[in-house]
């Protein structure tokens, strides 16, 4: 048997089909990126392969131009994977509350676990940081506006310096 089926109105069903469409897309770019920088890097000596990923991906985050910057931190040390979860149902209740173009986060395992975010959103700083704060509740919360657009690659440095090109292990993620 199964569970009975939520009638849909024709504009739900709609509305369904865009955003699953939206999303295939956004899963069919990332799954392409990740192929070209294994491509590019596959192609390297071994001993520059880290420098060519986190090159590659340092220039493809300056060109998406997002302009917040967010670190969630966690009351407690968590496993990778629970953080990973947390990190994406916050994103989504954050996608229902604010209007979210593009979202990048990397999570860092240091003495403290911690998430570092990247946003692209027409909402105001204010008003993002009201929301962010009432939706994380798993920790303390440090928003910023990203004003420079300059070719100073100061805050994707900091964003990517624990990312590694290892295939075994992945520690960010772009939604």
């Amino acid at each position: 048997m199964g569970r009975n089926k939520k009638i849909k109105t024709i504009e739900e069903e709609v509305k369904y089909k865009e955003r699953r469409k939206h999303q295939n897309r956004t899963n069919q770019r990332n799954y392409r990126l990740r192929k070209k920088l294994e491509n590019e890097l596959n192609k390297t000596p071994s001993y520059i392969k880290n420098d060519l990923y986190k090159t590659s991906l340092k220039h493809f985050l300056k060109e998406q131009e997002y302009n917040y910057f967010i670190t969630l931190t966690t009351r407690e040390i968590l496993t990778k994977r629970h953080i990973n979860k947390l990190t994406e149902r916050f994103i989504n209740r954050l996608k229902s509350v604010v209007d979210v173009e593009r979202v990048f986060y990397v999570i860092e395992k240091k003495d403290r676990p911690h998430i570092h975010i990247l946003l692209k959103t027409s909402t105001n700083y204010s008003d993002l940081t009201k929301s962010v704060d009432l939706l994380w509740d798993e920790g303390f919360v440090y928003s910023v506006k990203i004003y420079s657009k300059t070719d100073d690659y100061t805050l994707e440095n900091y964003i990517i310096k624990e990312v590694y090109y290892n295939s075994r292990e992945i520690n960010w993620w772009i939604l």
